[in-house]
């Protein structure tokens, strides 16, 4: 029985090690990078919460959740609940971190997912705002195609055409044939 006991405190002190912010945190991280994007939304939420409010790596794990919600939501056999799931994450992590450098990143994402799950008023007014570009330059052109789409699905095809050459005319649009095919 006293050995059981140790064997079972043993056991117990192992994954108190293994669960810990910073190990759940990477293999949240290893587990996105393999594209396994639901397992890692469960070790992200996991390290998320065991970690306190404004700690720099809830920041990570809130972000980290969401992104990789969305990724499993964007993927053939996403569903609607991966990205509300992923709005979700991003509204803590905006709330927790109004001022964090993937702030701009976040409010992007929120745009495609509010495409994403038919809401195209939401994806404009939440996308519209050119600031929006330039704290996030390298999400300019998905910006700007869904910003289009968006106007497209409500009908609005002469400023979804306006919008396609501004995402044409992009210095790092290295597909410009698309949005002009599109805003044919």
């Amino acid at each position: 029985a006293i050995l059981a006991a140790g064997a079972y405190q043993a056991g117990l002190l192992a994954y108190q090690r293994l669960s810990t912010p910073q190990v759940l945190l990477a293999q949240a991280q290893r587990l996105a990078a393999q594209g396994d994007h639901p397992a890692a939304v469960n070790y992200y939420q996991r390290a998320a919460g065991n970690l306190p409010e404004r700690d720099p790596l809830r920041a990570e794990a809130l972000f980290g959740a969401a992104f990789s919600a969305f990724s499993a939501g964007m993927e053939e056999d996403g569903s609607r609940s991966d990205l509300e799931q992923a709005r979700a994450f991003l509204d803590v992590f905006q709330q927790e971190f109004p001022a964090h450098t993937k702030n701009a990143r976040a409010t992007t994402l929120a745009g495609i997912i509010y495409l994403e799950i038919e809401q195209p008023r939401l994806a404009i007014e939440t996308l519209r705002d050119p600031e929006l570009r330039l704290r996030d330059p390298g999400a300019a052109l998905p910006i700007l195609r869904t910003l289009a789409r968006a106007h497209v699905r409500l009908g609005e095809y002469d400023m979804a055409r306006r919008v396609y050459l501004q995402a044409a005319r992009l210095e790092n649009n290295y597909t410009p044939d698309e949005d002009y095919y599109e805003a044919g």
